[in-house]
């Protein structure tokens, strides 16, 4: 089958691409295209996707990996689905499947966090298989290599097209909105903004998908530019990557010091550049027949070698020295989930630096493979980290509380510091770290603990105790207006901005009173300062605000009135506000 698109933006061959991708890929795009109407429908009746959406994408997702086996296994083909029971069941087993995850998560009463991370390894496993199935046959990676690339390069195509047609339309319509004084809908700017951003990047992804010999090209890419890019930007930043690295390793050693909850990330980042630029790099170096696919003056031959050759020999020190700072922090705070995910990423940096040592990159996607392997076998079964650590958790809490005897329905948040206070401080973080991870993963704490707003880190927690005034209730208030009419706008000014913030702390030492705005500036029990990013500070007078009024703040410069809807202080001095910012 004829490749068509290659110029993306030739708009001649776009309706003959259209078609080629209806015939190719049918199933596909009949989910797109019902995608693309729900979507659609449910902006006009506002309301959210739900399990039907969720079926829809990853039913698409689905459809266009059937297709891409099908194709280059004629057996399996949408014609033969009457003929033969194998492709019967190839085509709509893995639906049904899908349609009864889909039916569970509609009738499911909370979908917690360990699920929204099983469904999305899932997803994510399957775009893996998406590059790599056709492929399976293959002796060397340098099809299935090509076929990535295009995928990756049609799919930025078609979202950046998408995106400026978003755009484009946006400032077309507010545009016309000012010149000719009709009122923006809502609905119209869901409307073009799913088919721009969804439907058409969706529709042009599948046209650029490469069939036939373009599918299955050996040929060396010509792509200069990615190897500029490689060359003088991702070698040199992965090298100092690992420069700094050691260099903090060798801190470590002459400090004799434990390594800090930073290196973890610094590792992994450094770990994911290697094999970037080892799958950047792979088509100019792998040999076939005993010759080079490059001559030996190229750039992949001269200047790749040595770092292939180097760095998976070096990195093996720093992925030990995340395993050391792993090791610190789980004898400091025990084992979570994330650190069990990180734990399983440390394991891996191991098997894919011995690989890229001992077959010195001749084969490359198993990284890709053993990577999505690895997030189904932690993540998408009934017995994943997520639940193992619920178990845990749910055993850890009821082991603490039992022992100091603590009911956590009718726990304040004062008492529940009080409380801490006398377990050792190894007890105290990890029972905090309890509650604030219960409300992602286990339903019976949420409930037993929903009162409790545990937003903060656990040093701050701990410390707020010392800052409260008075008794617990002394500092719970809330305001609330709403009359209906919306915001009274103060005259003199012509702009406005929202103003929407939660859970922040209180700052209540301020400078000295501002006589001029005739505003105390000073830091007490009934007021304290709300620190805006544009707009500077404004004083916050909460003692006894009547409903049934609206409050107006100004700020300390005078440019700028903040109008109060809703204020909210709690007793562990955070608040949380929302209103409107009115300013010239």
């Amino acid at each position: 089958m004829m490749m068509v698109g290659d110029r993306i933006l030739n708009f001649w061959k776009i309706n003959e691409g259209a078609k080629v991708a209806v015939r190719r890929f049918p199933v596909s795009l009949a989910f797109t295209l019902a995608l693309s109407v729900q979507l659609i429908c449910y902006a006009w009746m506002d309301q959210s996707p739900d399990a039907l959406t969720f079926f829809l994408s990853v039913g698409m997702l689905v459809a266009l990996i059937q297709h891409l086996w099908a194709e280059d296994n004629v057996g399996y083909a949408l014609p033969c689905m009457g003929r033969c029971v194998r492709c019967l069941a190839f085509w709509l087993l893995p639906l049904l499947l899908l349609g009864a995850d889909s039916i569970v998560l509609h009738y499911a009463d909370d979908i917690n966090l360990a699920v929204q991370i099983a469904q999305s390894g899932a997803v994510a496993a399957l775009l893996v298989v998406l590059c790599f199935l056709p492929f399976l046959r293959e002796r060397d990676d340098c099809k299935s290599w090509n076929f990535v690339f295009r995928l990756v390069s049609s799919a930025a195509i078609a979202l950046t097209v998408g995106g400026v047609m978003c755009g484009g339309i946006s400032f077309l319509y507010y545009g016309a909105a000012e010149l000719f004084g009709f009122e923006v809908e809502e609905d119209i700017v869901f409307t073009y903004c799913i088919l721009c951003l969804i439907s058409l990047p969706i529709l042009l992804f599948h046209i650029r998908i490469p069939s036939g010999e373009e599918k299955h090209n050996a040929q060396l890419p010509k792509n200069r530019f990615v190897l500029g890019v490689t060359k003088f930007l991702f070698i040199p930043l992965a090298v100092l990557y690992i420069l700094v690295l050691y260099a903090y390793g060798l801190k470590i050693l002459f400090t004799w010091t434990l390594p800090e909850g930073m290196l973890a990330t610094m590792v992994s980042v450094m770990m994911l550049g290697v094999i970037l630029i080892t799958f950047l790099m792979y088509p100019y170096r792998v040999v076939a027949n005993g010759e080079s696919r490059v001559p030996n003056g190229e750039w992949g031959m001269v200047q790749g070698k040595w770092f292939m050759r180097i760095v998976p020999y070096a990195v093996v020190p720093l992925i030990f020295l995340m395993s050391v700072g792993l090791a610190r922090r789980f004898m400091d705070y025990g084992i979570t989930a994330n650190r069990l995910y990180v734990l399983t990423l440390n394991l891996w940096f191991y098997a894919v630096a011995i690989g890229l040592i001992v077959g010195k990159a001749r084969r490359i996607h198993w990284i890709s493979i053993s990577f999505a392997a690895l997030v189904v076998l932690t993540s998408c079964h009934p017995w994943n980290f997520n639940s193992a650590y619920r178990s845990m958790m749910l055993d850890r809490y009821d082991a603490i509380t039992k022992k100091y005897n603590l009911n956590m329905s009718e726990m304040t948040e004062t008492v529940l510091r009080q409380s801490m206070q006398m377990m050792t401080e190894k007890e105290s973080r990890r029972f905090y770290d309890v509650l604030q991870n219960s409300k992602d993963f286990n339903d019976r704490i949420k409930q037993e603990c929903s009162h409790l707003s545990l937003y903060l880190n656990y040093e701050m927690f701990m410390q707020y105790n010392s800052l409260a005034v008075g008794s617990e209730s002394s500092n719970d208030m809330e305001y609330l207006y709403d009359d209906g009419a919306g915001f009274h706008v103060p005259q003199g000014y012509e702009s406005f901005t929202l103003v929407s913030e939660s859970q922040n702390p209180m700052h209540m030492n301020v400078s000295d009173a501002d006589e001029e705005n005739g505003s105390a500036r000073n830091g007490n029990d009934s007021t304290f300062v709300y620190s805006h990013d544009t707009f500077g500070d404004f004083v916050i007078a909460y003692r006894n605000l009547d409903n049934e009024r609206q409050y107006v703040f100004r700020n300390e410069t005078g440019d700028a009135v903040l109008v109060v809807e809703h204020l909210k202080v709690y007793s562990n001095r955070l608040f949380s506000i929302s209103g409107c910012i009115f300013h010239h």
